[in-house]
């Protein structure tokens, strides 16, 4: 029965909190996702978190996915942007017709001073931010190394795309670097 309780504490332990545009604690400490047009507040479920993750970026995943499809294959621009629109389409679909409405909702929800991005990289750690950074730094640079080692001349759209992504890594990279600095002043 102890490992039981051990076991579960643990899972505790990696379940990702959320963070972004949006997203709120209420005050009994529920992950809440506020549709301002609407001014409805969703309350998350912890077991939800990775799945709402995903669903937070559906736009990004879209554009990868769109990437790396065009990337792969000989398939056209037009139909990659098709597939680009289908895919962040399906996405929000999913999100605004599927998970939203199975959510616990607060009508007129008010929202309150949510978590910050460097307030939740605190609580992961400073190694995690190390592996996060180095991954993203070496993504960055394999986008750009990658443009130069293709059997064939790759496209302006392909190069401009891999541009974007390595200078999305790379900021991404800086404000994981800005929570490491962040965490060795306030030790």
């Amino acid at each position: 029965m102890a490992n039981k309780k051990q076991v579960n504490n643990s899972n505790k332990k990696n379940t990702p909190a959320l963070s972004g545009h949006n997203i709120y604690k209420d005050k009994h400490g529920q992950t809440i996702y506020f549709n301002k047009r609407t001014r409805v507040g969703y309350v998350v479920p912890e077991k939800d978190f990775s799945k709402f993750q995903i669903l937070q970026m559906r736009y990004i995943l879209a554009l990868v996915i769109a990437v790396l499809l065009y990337s792969m294959t000989n398939i056209s621009y037009w139909l990659t942007g098709i597939v680009l629109v289908a895919v962040a389409i399906g996405m929000e679909v999913t999100l605004r017709v599927k998970v939203l409405p199975s959510y616990t909702q607060y009508q007129n929800f008010e929202p309150e001073k949510g978590e910050s991005q460097l307030d939740l990289m605190v609580k992961e750690g400073r190694n995690k931010l190390l592996l996060r950074t180095c991954l993203l730094l070496l993504l960055s640079i394999l986008l750009i190394v990658n443009l130069f080692t293709m059997d064939e001349e790759p496209t302006i759209i392909l190069i401009i795309l891999s541009v974007i992504l390595s200078i999305a890594s790379l900021v991404y990279a800086g404000v994981q670097i800005r929570g490491i600095i962040y965490i060795q002043k306030h030790k």
